[in-house]
């Protein structure tokens, strides 16, 4: 968005065609336009930043992610239960951090109480939020947090699942292990081809 002086005795405009905005010359007026259009270019640089920090910070748990769950193949799923359990911990974590931080920052959206009594001023500070389309960034980066976590949520579903599984799989084995303690137990105090003892009927 390129600023220009606007025209003598012109008010301050933000033309939505080719996104330039022309300042007033009016000295009575000028400082509260320029604070306004400062409040909201600030607005939008701060979305900038949190926007390509959420970006970069949700494609390299992405990448983080696929690799813990590969790990999880059938000879392997047992063993790594735990480290993709933590790891979906710190990713859901994470992302509840970075949703609280977006909208603390669209909390502020809405224009600034130094502007309410300039009503030019707060219209134009509303102009250069949606010039850079503060609300609909915000609402999509809320749509790929709330898709992230979903995610998280049926992979720990998944996670549980194999939990399950893996203490089903241990009870079996020690029913199993003590079954077989037990015909050992029996059958080492009976001498190999000797009859079975039976119990006699009383007279």
């Amino acid at each position: 968005m390129d600023v220009v002086d606007a025209a003598d005795g012109a008010c301050t405009e933000l033309d939505k065609k080719d996104g330039i905005l022309r300042l007033t010359s009016n000295d009575e007026v000028r400082a509260s336009h320029q604070l306004a259009i400062s409040l909201g270019l600030a607005v939008a640089v701060r979305l900038d930043a949190l926007e390509r920090k959420i970006e970069r910070r949700l494609e390299q748990d992405w990448q983080g992610l696929q690799k813990e769950v590969r790990r999880l193949q059938p000879m392997n799923m047992m063993l790594n239960l735990s480290s993709v359990s933590h790891r979906i911990f710190v990713d859901e974590n994470m992302l509840h951090s970075m949703r609280y931080e977006l909208n603390a920052e669209a909390g502020l959206l809405d224009p600034p109480e130094l502007l309410w009594e300039h009503a030019l001023a707060e219209r134009l500070y509303d102009q250069v939020v949606a010039h850079f389309e503060v609300r609909r960034r915000t609402a999509l980066l809320n749509e790929r947090l709330s898709y992230s976590l979903d995610y998280l949520h049926t992979l720990g579903e998944h996670v549980r699942h194999l939990y399950s599984v893996r203490l089903e799989r241990m009870i079996i084995l020690l029913i199993t292990l003590e079954l077989g303690v037990g015909v050992m137990g029996l059958t080492a105090g009976v001498p190999h081809g000797s009859p079975v003892p039976r119990l006699q009927d009383p007279e």
